[in-house]
């Protein structure tokens, strides 16, 4: 005997209503979720990837030489398009990043040492090939994949362009 309502029909299943309605809100939630992932950090953070060739601070002149000219060597092939990935392997002395072709991943600002901050945060461009940087670690070759500015970052960078236009109309006149 089945069921039948007050009508005479049979009752809806409507277990389909809802496992779609939840299936939507699951989707729902998780596109929230990836937008404020992409949304501005907290705090400035970089991408990096170096090749290291590391010397102690207390290593005798001709082993700092020996060294640097390595990395200006392997500098000069990623210039001339070798891959930096594949020297990273082979040569960096850092073997948590070398396995990952020198890639360090995200790092939020002031989380290196002090003249790989001054290149990763001033000079450095996204992408490009940086000079030998020089640290107690030894001699560094740095790529900046990507940046993520926080918005007072973004704000201080602002500030700081529009007051060199100042300054650079003030001494045109």
């Amino acid at each position: 005997m089945s069921a039948e309502n007050e009508n005479g029909a049979e009752p809806r299943d409507r277990t389909k209503l809802v496992w779609g309605g939840v299936i939507l809100l699951v989707l729902a939630l998780a596109g929230v979720m990836w937008g404020m992932g992409r949304a501005a950090p907290a705090v400035s953070e970089a991408r990096v990837r170096h090749i290291l060739i590391s010397v102690s601070p207390t290593a005798e002149e001709e082993e700092r030489n020996e060294a640097y000219q390595r990395a200006l060597a392997i500098r000069q092939a990623v210039a001339e398009g070798e891959s930096f990935s594949r020297l990273a392997r082979q040569y960096s002395d850092d073997p948590r990043s070398a396995r990952r072709g020198g890639d360090l991943g995200y790092y939020p600002k002031d989380s290196f040492v002090d003249s790989f901050e001054a290149y990763v945060w001033g000079e450095g461009e996204v992408g490009e090939i940086s000079p030998v940087i020089v640290s107690q670690h030894g001699f560094h070759i740095i790529q900046i994949l990507d940046r993520r500015w926080s918005r007072a970052d973004e704000f201080q960078q602002e500030i700081r362009r529009r007051t060199m236009e100042g300054r650079e109309a003030e001494e045109a006149d």
